[in-house]
């Protein structure tokens, strides 16, 4: 059974992968019908718990999730620099989220409940 992986541009769409987070608050700040885009509260939560850690536990407002956003980016200087496409990854959510999950939002602490330990044997090749 092929188990089929999100790719990041599906998931941050209309959010573009190779961005840094500077790109992403001047997009969001050039327009601000972009504040109250419900359309993006689903990627910009992704990119939220990627930055903070820590996931809502009701869905905020776009205005909300942006806000969290830029006090990320506030108390992390360095961050500003960080493109999407790598902050991604090391957070575990891409290679670990299944497509099926509902809400991209919980998908790092749901992936994390599935993924599977490997326990440690004693003895393992003792004959």
């Amino acid at each position: 059974m092929t188990t089929l992986i999100p790719r990041l541009d599906e998931v941050l769409a209309p959010i573009i992968a190779d961005w840094t987070i500077r790109d992403l608050l001047e997009w969001l700040g050039a327009d601000d019908s972009r504040m109250h885009d419900s359309a993006l509260t689903r990627p910009l939560l992704v990119i939220d718990a990627a930055l903070t850690g820590s996931t809502w536990e009701r869905e905020p407002s776009t205005v909300a999730v942006i806000r969290s956003i830029a006090s990320a980016v506030q108390t992390s200087p360095r961050s500003r620099n960080m493109r999407l496409d790598d902050l991604l990854p090391r957070a575990g959510w891409i290679r670990n989220a299944a497509p099926d999950d509902d809400s991209a939002a919980f998908s790092i602490h749901a992936a994390e409940r599935r993924r599977e330990r490997v326990p440690q044997f004693a003895g393992v090749g003792a004959g």
